[in-house]
């Protein structure tokens, strides 16, 4: 995930869950900024896969709502 300039000294914290989950958290004026970027193409997961996945998202979202 590309960061302007602008913005490179609000990142508190990045974390690389996967090659494709990346996770940032942004510090602004009144609350922090959670952005997830996911990369999933549809033809990869199917079935069991796609729900692992979608679970892995739930759980960097649910850690993230815990560490605010």
């Amino acid at each position: 995930m590309v960061v302007y300039k602008s913005i490179v000294n609000s990142v508190v914290r990045k974390n690389v869950c996967s090659h494709s989950i990346i996770v940032r958290k942004l510090k602004a004026e009144l609350v922090s900024i959670l952005i997830v970027q996911v990369y999933m193409p549809a033809l990869k997961y199917i079935g069991d896969r796609m729900e692992e996945f979608y679970a892995k998202i739930e759980e960097i979202l649910e850690e993230a709502d815990i560490m605010r």
